[in-house]
């Protein structure tokens, strides 16, 4: 808000929110933090920061400098807790500079921490405001107080702090730190620690200082101590003080200068984009409250309850509380409690709940829940009886953004607050050897002699483990697609020993966060000599799973002897009868299912799905295994027309329960739909590819859709999966995706859905290839809608000959409409003049171009020089890759 009370603008560049303001302006909020209520950071947005942060989620939701208003007039909701840290971001860097002066139409200046920190330590002595000074050596610090006291003799210095790099990534150790700059009392911190390791130190510990203002400002303290020198005005104005300080501190900053800011320099030419105000994120939901099933949230939190009464309440508080600083989905799946957890999560009416029947156990009820994360950035597992310290969950959202985590584990308290052994290491026979002998005390042991890891060090810094507890992990969405479902052939106990490792299997690492602080009250499964011989048998159960026959007999036979060495505990007996005799496994506790989950199935018979298939058996079973569970229980119809198959599709097809196969002797799509007609009883009706894929809530949001009412036709939203594709498929595809996405056009996302009313519009299916086409053309933008909260996934071609192929057919397709139809021609797809023209309205930069280019030269490959062919061109590329991989639907968006 500009100082007449006027919105300022600002840049977005990915997740990066800058603030275009001139240095009155910046100097003026900085110097008035004194009067507000929460304190203010100032950082510098610049190449480096944009590299760093770009992909970080969580900048774009922070507390922005001053309040604001949304794009459409209304009032951002007050956020404004005393201890809330309130940023500002300035221009810094000639690239910033020029890319907001020319995208806003107005010149901005630079403004560096260089710039700035004198006439904020001119203030800061005219006004009495005491400085502290975070960063440098003993030695620079040193020098610094000597020349600030020279040049501001009226300055109050009120400390500085040298702290190592250990002390940083400390808990213990930067608490103490900020604990003594408030003991002195400092009112403007200048913190000199380097990107990014400032930025996370002050979104840490930055409240705790008390400081009314905390500059982020790099090497402002080399500067102050006449360490650095700064380049001369003619070279600054020219744009090259890069280059000057990359020719004084090559060895320091050559990879940033020269490896890291070229692609951010890319980011930002091509993506920078104004905005008037900027909100902290028009997804953040209101204070204290969950976004709804439909809206993004950077974390879904997914807990499992079963007779929880004395803890959910204290848990969703914690969420409530992380909501002022995330958007939070959260999600609770009921286990039967009989002891009223489910009456008191209903009581939260922004609280999805599902009930699922059953016991499932705990990873039972997480994939019950899984459908309802939605889209996400995060999954967010949590025990009922765990409680989250201020700051956990962003802290663990931020981590989560690192390259190449796959799961990240918070720093476990018990009830008493002391820190709980929360960390493991990956079973082996001589762990099992190790704690055989020795227990699972002893803390100076080497890594191969124990499971357990209890080095009072491992709990101080951040560093990959092999697994921890399942109490609070944090999953990116992207890595549950890729992992999948948890295991239920655990119910308790080893699920995420098992997922863990599913996790390193694929290259990615689990990371243990100190920073972020959670507090687990224990209890929430029971403790019983029973659940003690699941958990040991389990243990022997994963072994079986990852390791040969005669290493796992070794290991169970390892087993067996703790076991007898402890034979004095009557709970140890039970353990050696049920580890010994394997007959006695089935008796142990495990699920125990009901009906299908009332929030996910809700009214019955929702409608039908109806799945063309010719030579489909690589791929039917994945779109077909999320849908088996309704489809048995009755609650939609699925209906697979496998036509001119030979292959053994239809087998594969009838394999899945609940799944109905009519077959036909040729291959025509057209006729397959009419035959799906006939077999279906129920409406609307979802008309689906054999090779694409949807989630069960994708699928019942469509058809909700047009039970409504409104809508004649609808589609789902659709998202490439072009992971396996060449540069040039990719490039093809972000084109089409820039130009097709948000159009209300019913083609390009391999599935339909029509209602009775609609599909009488037409009665059968014409005899040709484009049906999705001919769909379209058959309503009025007012009779279509496109439904968000369902979501279609295809596969995009790996090579440009197979995207051809594909390109070929859409082509084949519309000259065949237009033969039966020729006055379809005004409602058909795009002409290859309006591509052109829909195409270049899409560049922005030169990937815009790039991609454009591509898109046109592909469309004019499979236009021209190619007979009509009556044969069915496919992509057999993309079949290849999903035949091989299980990851499974919906990225994030």
């Amino acid at each position: 808000m500009m100082l007449d009370g006027t919105p300022w603008p600002r840049m977005i560049v990915g997740n990066v929110v800058v603030d275009l303001v001139t240095r009155k302006h910046a100097l003026s909020l900085i110097l008035s933090a004194e009067s507000e209520t929460s304190p203010l950071v100032v950082v510098s947005g610049n190449l480096h920061h944009i590299h760093l942060f770009a992909e970080n989620h969580a900048w774009r939701d922070r507390l922005p400098a001053a309040s604001a208003q949304y794009p459409d007039g209304s009032e951002m909701p007050t956020r404004g807790r005393t201890s809330e840290l309130r940023w500002l971001t300035l221009l810094d860097g000639v690239p910033l500079v020029r890319t907001a002066s020319a995208i806003s139409g107005h010149k901005w200046p630079k403004l560096s921490g260089s710039d700035l920190i004198y006439p904020i330590l001119e203030a800061a002595a005219e006004h009495g405001l005491r400085v502290g000074f975070v960063g440098g050596s003993l030695e620079t610090l040193s020098t610094v107080r000597t020349n600030t006291a020279k040049r501001f003799p009226a300055l109050q210095l009120a400390g500085t702090w040298a702290p190592a790099r250990w002390e940083l990534t400390d808990a213990a150790a930067s608490e103490r730190i900020a604990s003594e700059i408030r003991q002195a009392l400092v009112d403007i911190l200048v913190v000199g620690l380097g990107k990014p390791r400032q930025e996370e130190w002050i979104e840490r510990f930055g409240a705790a200082t008390g400081a009314n203002v905390l500059l982020a400002f790099g090497s402002v303290v080399d500067l102050l101590a006449g360490r650095v020198r700064r380049a001369p005005d003619f070279v600054a104005d020219a744009g090259a003080e890069w280059a000057w300080r990359l020719a004084h501190e090559p060895r320091r900053l050559g990879h940033r200068y020269l490896v890291a800011c070229p692609p951010a320099l890319l980011r930002l030419v091509t993506s920078a984009k104004i905005v008037e105000p900027v909100p902290s994120g028009p997804t953040l939901c209101e204070p204290g409250g969950f976004v709804g099933p439909l809206a993004h949230a950077a974390v879904s939190a997914l807990v499992v309850t079963r007779n929880n009464a004395a803890d959910i309440g204290m848990l969703i508080d914690d969420l409530r509380r992380a909501c002022r600083e995330l958007p939070i989905r959260l999600i609770v799946v009921d286990n039967e409690s009989t002891d009223g957890t489910v009456d008191i999560v209903r009581s939260h009416e922004d609280v999805i709940v599902v009930e699922s029947g059953g016991n499932l156990g705990y990873a039972g009820g997480l994939n019950a829940g899984l459908p309802f994360t939605g889209d996400c950035d995060d999954v967010l597992i949590l025990n009922a009886d765990v409680g989250l310290a201020p700051g956990a969950l962003t802290q663990l959202h931020r981590v989560a953004r690192t390259p190449g985590v796959g799961a990240v584990v918070p720093l476990v308290l018990d009830a008493d607050g002391v820190i709980f052994p929360s960390l493991y290491r990956e079973p082996s026979i001589t762990r099992a050897i190790g704690d055989a002998f020795l227990g699972g005390k002893l803390r100076k042991r080497m890594a191969f002699t124990s499971e357990f890891d209890l080095r009072p060090e491992s709990y101080r810094v951040s560093h990959d483990i092999d697994w921890a507890t399942g109490a609070v992990v944090l999953i990116p969405s992207d890595v549950i697609r890729d992992v999948g479902e948890w295991n239920e052939e655990f119910f308790l106990y080893s699920e995420e020993v098992d997922y863990f490792r599913r996790i390193r299997s694929i290259g990615l690492h689990v990371r243990f966060e100190p920073f972020a602080v959670s507090q687990h009250r224990g209890g929430g499964s029971g403790t019983s000599s029973a659940l003690v011989t699941l958990k040991t048998v389990n243990r022997v159960r994963y072994v079986e799973r990852h390791r040969g026959q005669v290493y796992a007999a070794l290991y169970r036979a390892v087993v067996v002897l703790a076991a007898l060495l402890r034979g004095a505990d009557p709970v140890q007996r039970d353990v050696l009868t049920n580890v010994m005799n394997r007959r006695h496994w089935p008796e142990l506790p495990h699920a125990t299912r009901g009906p299908a989950p009332r929030e996910i199935i809700g009214p019955t018979q929702r409608g039908a799905v109806i799945i063309p298939a010719c030579n489909e058996k690589s791929v039917i079973e994945r779109i077909l295994a999320p849908l088996s569970r309704a489809a048995l229980e009755g609650f939609i119809e699925v209906i697979v027309v496998c036509n001119g198959c030979d292959d053994d599709t239809a087998g594969v097809a009838r394999s899945v329960p609940g799944i109905r196969v009519v077959e036909l002797q040729h291959a025509s799509k057209p006729d397959a739909l009419n035959a799906g007609d006939e077999a279906a009883s129920l409406w609307p009706r979802l008309y689906l590819d054999a090779d694409v894929e949807m989630q069960l809530t994708s699928v019942l949001a469509l058809l909700d859709r047009l039970a409504t009412g409104g809508p004649l036709v609808a589609r789902p939203g659709f998202w490439y999966d072009t992971r396996a594709s060449s540069p040039l498929v990719r490039s093809y595809y972000r084109a089409r995706t820039r130009i097709h996405q948000g159009g209300s056009q019913m083609w390009g996302a391999g599935a339909y859905a029509l209602s009775r009313d609609g599909h009488g519009r037409f009665g059968e299916f014409p005899a040709i290839t484009a049906d999705d086409l001919f769909v379209d053309t058959r309503f009025d933008p007012a009779e279509k809608a496109v439904v968000r909260a369902a979501l279609s996934v295809i596969r995009a071609p790996t090579d440009a000959r197979s995207l051809l192929a594909v390109l070929r057919r859409h082509h084949r397709g519309d000259a065949e409409l237009l033969a039966i139809e020729p006055k379809a021609a005004t409602r058909a797809r795009n002409s290859g003049r309006d591509t052109a023209i829909a195409a270049v309205a899409t560049i922005r930069g030169p990937v815009a171009a790039f991609d454009a280019v591509v898109y046109l030269t592909m469309a004019f490959l499979a236009r021209s020089g190619y007979p009509l062919a009556r044969e069915w061109e496919r992509d057999n590329s993309s079949r290849e890759v999903a035949a091989r991989t299980k990851d499974c639907l919906a990225p994030t968006k």
